[in-house]
């Protein structure tokens, strides 16, 4: 990758080698430690993946970022929608109560005018 790789281990070792005569048994120990960090100077591949990811990235964000903004303008469009039917629906209202108050003053007329 582009990042170092480490690696560690350790062993360790104990061999006792006992014969019959005290002065010919022999013993031995040992740790081995070891460690390998490898760094490459440039993986080409490595650095065009990563390229392409950000750009996978970058146009994600962009598409979030416009549907962001038209789901905004459906909403505001609804709601001035709802305010233009309720202007409709107030003015409709006015109209029909303006409508019943000359329906009932003709009709006051021409009760006057008959009696």
């Amino acid at each position: 990758g582009l990042l170092p790789n480490l690696t560690a281990g350790a062993t360790t070792e104990a061999t006792r080698l006992k014969r019959d005569e005290p002065s010919l048994s022999r013993e031995r120990s040992g740790t081995t430690i070891r460690a390998n960090l490898s760094q490459p100077l440039f993986r080409i591949d490595r650095w065009f993946q990563l390229k392409a990811a950000q750009s996978i990235v970058d146009q994600a964000e962009l598409e979030l970022s416009a549907k962001e903004q038209n789901l905004l303008l459906t909403a505001a469009q609804a709601y001035f929608e709802t305010l233009r039917q309720l202007d409709a629906f107030a003015a409709a209202q006015a109209e029909e109560a303006a409508l019943l108050r000359q329906r009932d003053q003709a009709q006051g007329r021409l009760e006057d005018g008959a009696s």
